[in-house]
């Protein structure tokens, strides 16, 4: 059970030493409800509430009002949850993911396959992505030849001179 002042986990994916952001007003003992960890998050009050429904967020902690209390733990939580729906992950491959985030796994070869499948979509999608950023800066050029070389003097690969 999450207690007041407990350690926050480490964020999957994260490199050895990597600093993680943290928001200069947030402390380990502070709390707020879901308002403010809406607006500390850019994550709308009813996708907050989904996630815990869907079990992919928990708030075991509740205050005298019976208000829900969120915390770091929460905040970092939701920020990873946001990234891997925006990489295009699924509910349930998420809830494998974070489960597999915060115990340990039963079964190794089944986080290995699942780690593995992930990255190779994320690499797929980067790939597309590189793809449409490319043909997105042709179109500029095309669209302004006059400003073609000032442009990509002004971005790094864009294969000016």
């Amino acid at each position: 059970r999450a207690r007041h002042g407990a350690a926050v986990r480490p964020v999957a994916g994260m490199r050895a030493g990597a600093q993680r952001w943290r928001p200069p007003s947030l402390r380990a003992e502070s709390w707020m409800r879901i308002g403010e960890l809406a607006r500390l998050t850019g994550t709308p009050p009813e996708n907050i509430r989904f996630y815990e429904r869907e079990g992919l967020l928990f708030v075991l902690e509740r205050s005298r009002n019976n208000y829900r209390r969120y915390g770091p733990a929460h905040v970092e939580r939701l920020y990873l949850i946001r990234n891997y729906r925006a990489s295009g992950i699924g509910l349930d491959d998420m809830r494998n993911l974070l489960g597999w985030t915060h115990r340990e796994s039963p079964e190794p070869e089944l986080l290995t396959q699942a780690v593995r499948d992930h990255l190779a979509y994320v690499e797929e999608r980067m790939a597309q992505l590189t793809r449409v950023k490319e043909h997105l800066l042709a179109l500029e050029r095309q669209a302004v030849p006059s400003a073609a070389r000032e442009i990509c003097e002004e971005r790094p690969g864009c294969g000016g001179s």
